[in-house]
C-alpha cells in the first residue's frame, strides 16, 4: 500500500530514503484496518486473503497503481549509486502490492470480508 505525505514530514521521519514511506505508512494503514474492524464491529483478524479477493473483485476502495518503480538511487563515496527495482504494472506487482486505497471506500469494503 502508498499513503503518501508532505515533503517536509518525509525528511523529518526517517534519513534512509527505502524507509521514508513505509515508516509512516505502516501505522496510517493499520488505523484504517482499526476503522474497518469497528465498522464490522468486530476484529477482522489477518486481511491478506481479503486485499486480494478484493483486488480481484476490483473494488473502488483499491486504487491499482500503474506508473513508477521502486528504483533507488543515493550518494556514496562521492559516486551515485543507482539500484535497479521493479516497475509498476496493472494488477498484483512487487511494488505497489494490490495498489493503494481510497480509505472512504476501502473501510466498508473490507468490513463486509470480515
Amino acid at each position: 500500500m502508498i499513503i503518501t505525505a508532505g515533503r517536509l514530514e518525509e525528511q523529518l521521519c526517517c534519513s534512509e530514503p527505502w524507509t521514508r514511506f513505509s515508516a509512516r505508512t505502516t501505522p496510517e494503514f493499520a488505523g484504517i484496518v482499526a476503522i474497518a474492524d469497528q465498522y464490522a464491529h468486530k476484529k477482522l483478524g489477518f486481511i491478506n486473503p481479503a486485499l486480494y479477493r478484493l483486488e480481484q473483485e476490483h473494488a473502488p476502495g483499491l486504487v491499482d497503481v500503474t506508473k513508477g518503480s521502486n528504483t533507488v538511487s543515493f550518494a556514496q563515496g562521492g559516486k551515485t549509486i543507482t539500484i535497479k527495482g521493479y516497475r509498476a504494472r496493472p494488477g498484483y506487482d512487487l511494488v505497489t502490492g494490490v495498489g493503494t486505497i481510497d480509505a472512504a471506500r476501502f473501510v466498508p469494503e473490507l468490513a463486509r470480508t470480515g
